[in-house]
């Protein structure tokens, strides 16, 4: 779990960690968590230090806005509790930033609650570094996951995604977390206006399903 305040720190991490684990690819999160929601305070921000340990290397999860500080300051998230383990601080200047160049360079608009964007990481020879592919990703609202009773815990989702990434080493690993969350359950549904001839409990489990749906998040085809 990383600390995120420019998009090129992002690139820097990558490098490090596609060149460190041999992988074609990685798969990355991108957090957007407000200390002041409801999710954030009573779900993620507890359990980060659980989260680090449990992704391993596979899953770079990057928190929008956050910092990390050797001296917990009035404004730090989390007590120091390990060496390994400074203290998070965030800046909601740069959280904004962040969302604003997001935003950017993708499709994806910031819902207020706590966001996550899946997406592969990989590396650019040219530019000797690496990216986020958004070319093709899931955007999912923490909030609405849990709403629908599909995980009653956050952590519970977390813990899926980091144990699927352990164990997958391919080039592709958001778009098979997809069917594995539930894309190919669906195969036979063609978008939303499809729903309206699904039965009530199907098409409750079809709209659960259609959220882990990957998609191309590029603002333009050219767009990495």
């Amino acid at each position: 779990m990383n600390p995120a305040l420019k998009y090129k720190d992002i690139g820097r991490s990558l490098k490090f960690w596609l060149g460190r684990t041999q992988r074609p690819a990685l798969l990355v999160g991108l957090l957007f968590c407000r200390p002041s929601t409801r999710l954030a305070r009573d779900e993620i921000l507890p359990a980060v230090l659980d989260f680090h340990y449990a992704s391993e290397v596979q899953t770079q999860f990057y928190f929008a806005g956050y910092r990390q500080v050797e001296r917990p300051g009035e404004n730090s998230i989390l007590p120091r509790a390990r060496a390994e383990a400074p203290s998070f601080e965030f800046d909601a200047e740069a959280f904004n930033e962040f969302v604003d160049l997001i935003q950017l360079k993708t499709k994806w608009r910031y819902s207020g609650g706590t966001d996550l964007i899946l997406a592969d990481g990989r590396y650019d020879p040219a530019r000797r570094s690496g990216y986020v592919d958004f070319s093709s990703a899931m955007s999912l609202t923490l909030e609405f996951v849990k709403g629908e009773s599909v995980y009653p815990e956050t952590g519970m989702f977390f813990q899926q995604v980091f144990t699927f990434a352990r164990e997958y080493d391919g080039e592709r690993p958001t778009f098979e977390l997809s069917d594995a969350l539930g894309k190919s359950a669906l195969k036979d549904i063609v978008g939303s206006l499809a729903l309206k001839f699904v039965p009530g409990e199907t098409k409750e489990g079809a709209v659960r399903g259609l959220q882990f749906a990957t998609r191309d998040l590029r603002s333009s085809k050219g767009d990495s």
